[in-house]
């Protein structure tokens, strides 16, 4: 987002370092309020507000791209952390949930891991999308709102393993009862 401030919104560097503070700091605000009410939610329902964090994700990358002035890029880029932070929560408790506790740490561990190769790969797969496109954002823009559609799918799809290992290990006690 800097890059595209600086280079296609043309904001200067302190502007620019400023208006960030905003989503940043509706980020932190959101990530708690997701912990909270994800504490909250019936075990097996995490599919239905992943599903909608996912599309909602996809939605808001788009507005935020195609906004008309600075303050509608910065009031969506406000917005997207309700649903990243959704599915972060999602993404780190799943196995907390669904796994036994014997292996519950090691299963964050590795989701953790994911993450941050995912953090480190993003930004380079972005630039590269950049870069095919001659400097246009458009290809990483339909990148990112395609990740929100994956999120979707996946979370329409998946189905809790819980009842599934209980019975075919009867020995192993779930995390959650």
């Amino acid at each position: 987002m800097p890059t595209y401030l600086v280079q296609e919104r043309g904001l200067n560097l302190i502007s620019m370092g400023l208006l960030q503070m905003i989503p940043a700091i509706a980020s932190v605000a959101f990530y708690i309020i997701a912990g909270y009410v994800l504490d909250k939610v019936k075990v097996g329902r995490e599919k239905w507000i992943g599903g909608f964090s996912g599309l909602g994700l996809a939605l808001f990358v788009y507005l935020m791209f195609h906004a008309e002035t600075v303050t509608g890029v910065i009031i969506y880029q406000s917005i997207i952390p309700i649903f990243s932070a959704a599915l972060s929560t999602i993404i780190f408790s799943l196995p907390l949930k669904y796994l036994p506790e014997a292996i519950g740490g090691s299963a964050v561990g590795v989701v953790n891991l994911g993450m941050q190769v995912a953090g480190f790969i993003a930004p380079l797969t972005i630039g590269f999308v950049i870069d095919a496109f001659d400097g246009s954002f458009n290809g990483a823009v339909w990148l990112l709102v395609s990740f929100g559609v994956v999120c979707f799918i996946a979370f329409m799809t998946f189905k809790s393993g819980r009842e599934n290992f209980i019975s075919e290990n009867p020995q192993t006690i779930p995390a959650v009862k």
